[in-house]
């Protein structure tokens, strides 16, 4: 069985295989904040969406947990606005 590396407009990381298509989702900004003593600030995770988004190209990234804190839910308001400025 192979796969073919097909670029889209959409998603320049979109494999075509067998099995159909497969999107690239990256964890890192919630998963990453799971992990004991790490948290990131609103300017860093602007940072990574924007890397992640625009460098490596996922098709999808995941930004937060369900809403834990207050804290948490300005802190993805703010990084939505940041991401609509630059996608």
């Amino acid at each position: 069985m192979t796969s073919k590396n097909k670029t889209t407009q959409n998603s320049p990381l979109l494999w075509r295989g067998v099995r159909g298509e497969v999107e690239i989702m990256d964890t890192t900004l919630r998963d990453g904040e799971q992990t004991s003593g790490v948290s990131f600030s609103a300017q860093e995770k602007l940072t990574i969406a924007q890397l992640l988004l625009t460098e490596v190209k996922v098709d999808r990234i995941e930004i937060a947990s369900a809403r834990v804190s207050e804290g948490e839910f300005q802190a993805v308001k703010k990084l939505l606005t940041g991401l609509q400025q630059i996608i």
